[in-house]
């Protein structure tokens, strides 16, 4: 398993735990030098092994919703992940493989918004 896709599966606990801003934990795990490495099957993977990170992830489901980004939300019957720029929304009715959507959404959205902030930066 990725070393990657754990510290980015951590995300939530160092969160918790330290004052880094998001922005600095995506960019200290090493995602920059290896975005290949997060996709939703190694990221349910690491899930599966460490499952107490999903209520953590599902914790976080609100946090982008000021900047037009991603939330996950239970249903009866399984989750929705919904972008709030778009609009576009997916089912999933399993809950590691719906974490794992959620999370791969999120982190890209960070992403792009860390590559704009270099990007002004570097201008």
């Amino acid at each position: 398993m990725s070393s990657v896709v754990e510290n980015i599966c951590h995300l939530p606990e160092v969160l918790e735990k330290t004052d880094i801003s998001t922005a600095a934990i995506i960019t200290q795990s090493g995602l920059l030098d290896h975005m290949e490495e997060l996709d939703t099957r190694s990221v349910r993977d690491a899930l599966a092994a460490e499952p107490q990170l999903v209520n953590k992830w599902l914790d976080r489901r609100t946090d982008q919703i000021p900047f037009g980004g991603w939330k996950i939300e239970h249903e009866a019957n399984g989750f929705v992940i919904r972008n709030f720029a778009s609009g576009s929304t997916m089912f999933v009715r399993d809950k590691l493989q719906a974490c794992a959507e959620f999370i791969v959404r999120y982190v890209a959205l960070l992403l792009t918004l860390i590559a704009k902030s270099d990007l002004a930066y570097a201008t």
